[in-house]
C-alpha cells in the first residue's frame, strides 16, 4: 500500500505542479475570459458524466474483486465501447451547438461570439477524445498498476502543459491552444491503449459490448450513475451556472481558487483514491477488522495532511496569490479561496468513508444520500450565486460537505465501524482543525500587529508556521501512521546523503 500511495502522490504533484506554472501564463496572454472559457470545459463535463452510467466505479470495484480474465476482459471493451459512443455524441451535439453557446449562454466582452464559438468546437472534439481516457486509466488502476497510470499522467500532463505554453508564446492564441491539448488528449488515448495491451495481453480493444458483463454490473452501475451524477452536479453545476448568470471573467477568477483548492486536496485525495481496490479486496476475503482499521488509519492520515493545507490558504490565500498571479486576481479570488479550502476539508471527512461504501456493496445508499441532497443543493447554489456570486458558491460547497457528514459518515460509523461519529471526529479531525487554527490564525495574528510588509518576514512566518502544525500533528496520528512517516522520511534521508556520497 504504501508504493501505491507514493506512486499516487507522486503522479499528482508532478501533474499539479505543472499546472501552476501553466496557469499565471494563460491568464497574462491569454486574458481573464479566455481562461474563463478553458474553465468552461470542466462544465461541459456533465454533460458526459450523466452518461457515465456508473461504469467508472464498477469497472474499478469488478476488475479489482474478479480473478477471472474473461470478466475483465469483457468489462474492458464494454466499458470502452460505452465511452466512446457516449464521448462522440455528446461532442458532436457540442459542436453543433456552439453558435448558441457563443451567443446565448457565455456573457463575453472583449471576445467576439464567432471566436468563442469556433473554440467551443475545437474542444468538442478535445471531449470525444479525452473521455475515454478515463475508463483506460481505471482499468489500469484496477489491474493494481498505479505506475503506469501515474506515469501516463505525469507524461502527458508534461507534454500539453510545456506545449501548451510553447504554442501560446508563440501565437497569443486561445484555440491554438485548445488545439494543442486536443492533440495531447490523442496522444493519451494511443499510449493507454498501448498500455492496457501490454498489462492484459488477452484483452480485445475492439468495440463490443456484453450482455453478460452489463448483467452482472448493471445493478452497481445504475446506482454509481445517480451518485456519478449527483457528485457532478455538486462539483461542476457551479461552473456552468457562473458561466451563465456571471461575466465570463467571474468563472475565470473562481476556475483559479478552484483549481488551487484541488492542489490543497490533492495529496489526501491521491491517497484516499488507491482505497477502493483494497477495500474490496478485503471485504471480498471477509477481513472486517483490518478493513476498518485500514480505513480510520488512512481517514486521520489525510485529514491531518488538508487541514494544514487548508489553514494555510486561508490565511495565506491572497499572499500566494498576489505571487503566483496578480494584484488585481487576487483581490478577486484570495475570499473565494479560503471559503472553498474550508468546504474541500468538510468534504475530506466522507472521502475515504464513500470508497468504504461502495467496497462492501452498499451502492444503493451512495445512491440514495447523493441524489436526495441534489434539489436542495441546486436551490441553494443559484440564490447564493445571484446574492454573493462566487462566495456564494464556496459556501454552497461548505452545506453539501455537512450534509455528507450528517449522512454518509453517520451511516458509516452506525453500519460497518461500530463507533460514534463524535468519538471519531474528535480522534480524526477536531484535534488538527483546533491545532491548525491556533497556529496558523497566531502567524497571522504576528504578521498584522506588527504591520509586517516584507515578504520574506511575511513568508517566515508562514513556512514556520506550517512547519509548527506539521510537526505537532504528526504526534496526533496513529502509532502505525507515525512510524510509517519516520521510516520513509529515514529512507529517502538516507539514500539522498547515498547519492550525495
Amino acid at each position: 500500500m504504501k508504493r501505491a500511495i507514493i506512486s499516487n502522490v507522486t503522479g499528482s504533484i508532478i501533474g499539479f505542479i505543472f499546472s501552476l506554472i501553466a496557469i499565471p501564463i494563460q491568464i497574462r496572454l491569454l486574458g481573464s475570459e479566455a481562461y474563463g472559457l478553458i474553465g468552461f470545459i470542466a462544465s461541459l463535463q456533465i454533460i458526459l458524466v450523466v452518461f457515465d452510467f456508473g461504469l467508472s466505479s464498477s469497472v474499478v470495484r469488478e476488475i479489482a474483486a474478479s480473478a477471472d480474465d474473461d470478466v475483465s476482459k469483457g468489462i474492458v471493451q464494454t466499458g470502452a465501447t460505452i465511452y466512446w459512443i457516449v464521448a462522440s455524441i455528446v461532442g458532436c451535439l457540442v459542436f453543433v451547438g456552439a453558435d448558441w453557446i457563443a451567443q446565448d449562454w457565455l456573457h463575453v466582452k472583449t471576445l467576439t461570439p464567432e471566436y468563442i464559438a469556433s473554440a467551443v468546437r475545437v474542444i468538442a472534439i478535445y471531449m470525444i477524445l479525452n473521455w475515454p481516457v478515463g475508463h483506460y486509466a481505471n482499468v489500469l488502476f484496477a489491474l493494481k498498476r498505479l505506475d503506469l497510470v501515474n506515469g501516463l499522467r505525469v507524461a502527458v500532463t508534461v507534454v500539453s502543459q510545456l506545449g501548451g505554453i510553447v504554442v501560446i508564446l508563440l501565437t497569443y492564441d486561445l484555440i491554438a491552444f485548445l488545439m494543442w491539448l486536443t492533440f495531447s488528449s490523442f496522444v493519451s488515448v494511443v499510449l493507454h491503449l498501448l498500455f492496457i495491451k501490454r498489462v492484459f495481453p488477452a484483452v480485445t480493444l475492439t468495440p463490443r459490448i456484453s450482455l453478460a458483463v452489463i448483467r452482472r454490473i448493471w445493478r452497481t452501475s445504475f446506482d454509481m450513475n445517480i451518485v456519478s451524477t449527483a457528485s457532478i452536479i455538486y462539483t461542476q453545476l457551479d461552473k456552468l451556472l457562473i458561466s451563465n448568470l456571471l461575466p465570463l471573467s467571474v468563472l475565470g477568477y473562481y476556475s483559479i481558487a478552484y483549481r488551487l483548492m484541488v492542489g490543497a486536496t490533492l495529496i489526501p485525495v491521491s491517497i484516499a483514491s488507491i482505497t477502493l481496490p483494497l477495500f474490496a479486496e478485503k471485504f471480498s476475503r471477509g477481513q472486517h477488522t483490518e478493513l476498518v482499521h485500514t480505513y480510520n488509519r488512512i481517514s486521520q492520515l489525510i485529514l491531518y495532511i488538508i487541514t494544514g493545507f487548508t489553514f494555510a490558504f486561508v490565511f495565506w490565500g491572497y499572499d500566494l496569490l498576489k505571487i503566483w498571479t496578480t494584484a488585481e486576481t487576487a483581490a478577486n479570488t484570495y475570499q473565494t479561496l479560503g471559503i472553498l479550502t474550508v468546504g474541500a476539508l468538510l468534504n475530506t471527512v466522507t472521502v475515504v468513508g464513500y470508497y468504504l461504501v461502495l467496497a462492501t456493496g452498499r451502492s444503493r445508499l451512495l445512491s440514495f444520500i447523493y441524489s436526495a441532497g441534489v434539489i436542495p443543493y441546486v436551490i441553494c447554489l443559484y440564490f447564493l450565486i445571484i446574492y454573493l456570486q462566487i462566495i456564494g458558491v464556496a459556501i454552497a460547497l461548505i452545506l453539501y460537505s455537512l450534509y455528507l457528514i450528517g449522512t454518509l459518515l453517520f451511516y458509516i460509523q452506525w453500519k460497518i465501524t461500530n463507533e460514534s461519529v463524535i468519538r471519531w471526529l474528535n480522534r480524526n479531525f477536531t484535534a488538527f482543525v483546533i491545532i491548525g487554527f491556533i497556529i496558523f490564525g497566531t502567524g497571522r495574528f504576528l504578521i498584522e500587529s506588527s504591520h509586517a510588509s516584507s515578504v520574506v518576514i511575511v513568508w517566515g512566518i508562514g513556512v514556520l508556521s506550517g512547519i509548527a502544525y506539521f510537526g505537532l500533528g504528526l504526534f496526533l496520528l496513529e502509532a502505525t501512521s507515525r512510524k510509517e512517516i519516520f521510516a520513509f522520511f529515514n529512507t529517502t534521508l538516507r539514500t539522498i546523503l547515498k547519492r550525495g556520497n
